[in-house]
């Protein structure tokens, strides 16, 4: 698929991330595990990376993030080039006993810690819930920003 063929038969919506058919002005594509995937001459695509091509005139080589975890958000100023790793920060999982991503009980406190490069890196014990996920959150900013010196945290091998 190249930009010229994709911008021939659809027609694409910044603001709203919506794709449609020229031939109709109908919306196009169909929703999937929260992904939107649009057919072209019976191959599906996913929207989002649509959106790139149709913005930015090239696929994208790696993945595309959903900056807001919304997958049928598709709008071009919600992507952003990623690779599988930056991708995961981005996952609103969380395996742990208290619900919050970063965060789990620890005796009658909260322990703070962030996985980075198959690497834990502990944040320390709170008092709160809050002060926990908030040392969770700023840890992650730092991380996601590549401005975290890892030679001044303490590092512990994942297990």
């Amino acid at each position: 698929m190249d930009s010229f063929k994709l911008k021939s038969k659809l027609s694409y919506n910044e603001t709203t991330g919506v794709f449609t058919w020229i031939k109709n002005n109908k919306p196009a594509g169909y929703s999937l595990r929260g992904y939107v995937y649009i057919q072209v001459d019976g191959k599906a695509y996913p929207a989002h990376r649509l959106a790139w091509l149709y913005v930015y005139g090239e696929l994208p080589v790696g993945m595309l993030d959903h900056i807001n975890q919304c997958r049928a958000d598709n709008r071009v100023s919600n992507l952003r080039i990623a690779t599988n790793q930056e991708n995961q920060y981005n996952v609103n999982k969380f395996t742990n006993n208290t619900g919050v991503k970063g965060v789990c009980k620890h005796n009658s406190k909260f322990k703070a810690r962030l996985t980075y490069n198959r690497r834990t890196i502990h944040l320390g014990v709170f008092n709160t819930i809050e002060e926990a996920q908030q040392a969770y959150l700023a840890a992650k900013h730092k991380v996601c920003h590549q401005i975290i010196s890892m030679t001044s945290i303490k590092i512990v091998e994942h297990t």
